[in-house]
Parts: C-alpha cells; sequence; structure tokens
C-alpha cells in the first residue's frame, strides 16, 4: 500500500475513535475538534448512495467499452488486456494523485482490472495451449486469487481479500488433494492469519483483509471438517470427485463436528475476539442443523425454534452474569456497548425495529343496520317520500 494511504487510513480511525468517545462522554467536543484538525482528513470521500451509483456507472462504462471495441471487429483477448491494465492505472491514480478514498470508482476500477485480465490471459491460454473445462476453471480461479490478493495489498480493499481467499480455496478444491489441503491447510493458516490481523504495525484495512480472509479460512475448515459435507462430498463436486465414503476420515469428521466449535469459542473468549465469537455461533448453528439431520428429532422449524429459544436464555444469563461484577465486568469481559460500538447497536435495533413495524389493524367496519325513515320516488322533476 502507498505510504500516504496508508497514513490516511491511520489518521481516520484515529478521527473515527475520537468521535466515538466524544458520542460515549469520555471526552469534550473541544477535544474532538481538536483531534480532527491534528488528524486532518486529505482524502477525497462519497457518500454511501453516491459511492454505489459511481461504482456501478464505471463498470457498466468499462464493459460496455470493452463490448463495442469486440463488437467492432477486434475479437483478440488483446482488447480485455490492455483495458484491464488501463483499469490497473486508473485505480493506482485514484489511490495516488487524486487522493481519493472511499469514492466508488477506484474499487470499480480495481474491479474491472481483475475481471478484464483473468477474461483475457484466459482467452489467450485456451486460444495457445487449447485448455480443456478443468483446466480452464483451475486457471481462471488461480488468476482471481492471484489478482485479487494483489488488489487488496496494493490498494486495501478489504472485499479483494474476501474473494482473493474464496478463490484460493476454490482453486485447492480442483486439485487431487483437494480435500486433504482443505483439511489441513487452514488450520495451518487461520492462526497465521489471525496473529496478522491483530498486527498494529499494519495499515487498518490490511488488518480488515487479513480478518476477512481468516473467516474464509475458518469456513473452509468447517465445510472439511463437517460430517454432512464429507457424505456428500461437497470438496469433491467441486473437482467432480467421487466422495471419500465411510472409514477414518469420516470417524475424525463426527469428532470435530464438536470439536472445533468449542475450540473456537474458547479461542475467542479468551483472546476478546468478536469476529471469532460470531464464527463459533455461526459453527454451532451448522452443528445444530448438521445434527438434526442425522438424528431426527421433529420439524426442523420446531428445532430452530428451541435452538433460538435456548440462545436467547443464554444470552440473558450471559449479561446477567456480567453486570453483576464490579464495574458491570468479568474478567475483561462486558454486556454493555464499547464507544463506537453503540452506534452500531442502535442502527440494529433501528433495523430490527423497522423490519417488525406493522401497522396498526383497523377496526372492522360496522354492518348497516335497518334506518327508519323510508326513501323517495319521483319522475318528471317531481318528488314526494314514502
Amino acid at each position: 500500500m502507498r505510504p500516504d494511504a496508508a497514513a490516511a487510513e491511520r489518521a481516520q480511525a484515529v478521527r473515527e475513535a475520537a468521535a466515538a468517545w466524544r458520542e460515549a462522554g469520555e471526552v469534550d467536543e473541544a477535544t474532538r475538534r481538536a483531534v480532527d484538525e491534528r488528524y486532518p482528513d486529505d482524502r477525497v470521500r462519497a457518500r454511501p448512495v453516491f459511492r454505489v451509483l459511481l461504482a456501478g456507472f464505471t463498470v457498466l462504462a468499462g464493459l460496455a467499452a470493452t463490448g463495442l471495441l469486440l463488437a467492432a471487429g477486434r475479437e483478440t483477448p488483446v482488447v480485455p488486456i490492455v483495458l484491464g491494465l488501463l483499469a490497473a492505472v486508473a485505480a493506482e491514480v485514484q489511490a495516488g494523485p487524486l487522493r481519493r478514498a472511499e469514492s466508488g470508482t477506484a474499487g470499480a476500477c480495481a474491479f474491472l482490472a481483475v475481471l478484464l485480465l483473468v477474461v483475457g490471459i484466459v482467452w489467450t491460454l485456451n486460444r495457445d495451449l487449447h485448455l480443456g473445462p478443468d483446466a480452464t476453471i483451475r486457471a481462471a480461479t488461480a488468476l482471481v486469487a492471484v489478482l485479487s490478493g494483489l488488489v487488496a495489498w496494493r490498494w486495501g480493499m478489504r472485499a479483494a481479500a474476501a474473494v482473493s481467499a474464496a478463490a484460493a480455496w476454490l482453486f485447492l478444491a480442483q486439485l487431487p488433494i483437494g480435500r486433504v489441503s482443505w483439511l489441513v491447510v487452514p488450520l495451518a493458516a487461520a492462526p497465521l492469519l489471525h496473529r496478522a490481523a491483530r498486527n498494529d504495525r499494519r495499515a487498518p484495512s490490511h488488518r480488515a483483509a487479513l480478518r476477512l480472509a481468516e473467516l474464509v479460512a475458518f469456513a473452509a475448515l468447517a465445510v472439511a471438517w463437517n460430517p454432512w459435507a464429507h457424505d456428500v462430498g461437497f470438496v469433491e463436486r467441486l473437482a467432480e470427485l467421487p466422495p471419500a465414503g465411510p472409514g477414518l476420515l469420516r470417524t475424525l469428521c463426527l469428532g470435530a463436528f464438536l470439536l472445533l466449535p468449542a475450540v473456537t469459542l474458547v479461542v475467542a473468549l479468551r483472546g476478546r475476539d468478536r469476529w471469532l465469537l460470531w464464527t463459533a455461533g455461526a459453527m454451532v448453528a451448522a452443528s445444530a442443523v448438521t445434527f438434526r439431520h442425522y438424528v431426527h428429532l421433529g420439524p426442523l422449524w420446531a428445532i430452530l425454534a428451541a435452538a433460538g429459544i435456548v440462545l436467547v436464555v443464554l444470552a440473558m444469563v450471559a449479561r446477567r452474569v456480567l453486570d453483576s461484577g464490579r464495574n458491570k465486568e468479568r474478567r475483561g469481559l462486558t454486556a454493555e456497548p464499547l464507544f463506537g460500538d453503540e452506534r452500531k447497536v442502535r442502527l440494529a435495533e433501528l433495523a430490527v425495529s423497522m423490519a417488525t413495524l406493522t401497522p396498526e389493524a383497523k377496526p372492522p367496519e360496522p354492518k348497516p343496520s335497518f334506518e327508519p325513515g323510508g326513501g323517495s320516488f319521483g319522475g318528471g322533476g317531481a318528488s314526494d317520500s314514502f
């Protein structure tokens, strides 16, 4: 990442922390303004709505230009390759001299660069080497993993890191040792990514990118060691291979079915890591659904409802235990929102309220009843009552 972009990210993190401290009442408004003046924002940013619009227009313009050049009789892989390189240069210029951050256009240019370069390179390989379908998929996933990783490293785009990690696991699944790689590699990759993501010497976006790659590694690990995924051959299907079948590996999967969520939960609690806590919760939910698949205890909706009730009760008990401690905390754990998290909690509460809000039921209209007084008749301009 460019040094000036990394410095801008660190300054933004300081400003966001100062705003959170101000909202929590830890500092006054003068202190917050002093922090903003000490760490000014030198980047050009766009609001989220305009960011999405600009990104969409940029992608459409890039794809339209590519289609026009290809339709003009230049059906050659040179077109997407050249346009992909131009898109990468445009992303670099926006992140550098133009000082754009969170603008939408830089991310769209990076996306176009990866997409067009992958299409152009795979097109060239198929034309010159006559790759088969399997080799084409392996080449495409490998290129996506490498190019998206470069985008995340150079411009700090978090989504590119997740795409790179997912493409890397898909590439490993295409190999003959795909299942073995999914079983073993995450066990070594997840701790390394976890340690790297907690290194403060890296830029904030790089730490977030590494954390997303860590979560993807945990997802691959959970899928590889899941008994149901083992029985249906989920990883093998990605490479069109037969399932592994019963054996020692399936027995190990049954053990990991209970061990992995428990170990992840313990590591998350010891490290006070919310990301891992959410990962452990997702693993527990996946394990519960898998258990119900093999042991039919009732309808799925009833099992999920019962699990939800149990989780609500456990959350209430955990909050009561934490609130009963000194300063509402025990061993560094607390149920109280911390600084900036309070805003997210409020947004979540608002979203839930809006999702569950329904208009008040209208009272039924009274049925018409007989009213005395008769009616009227007439004709030719005359009228009378009866």
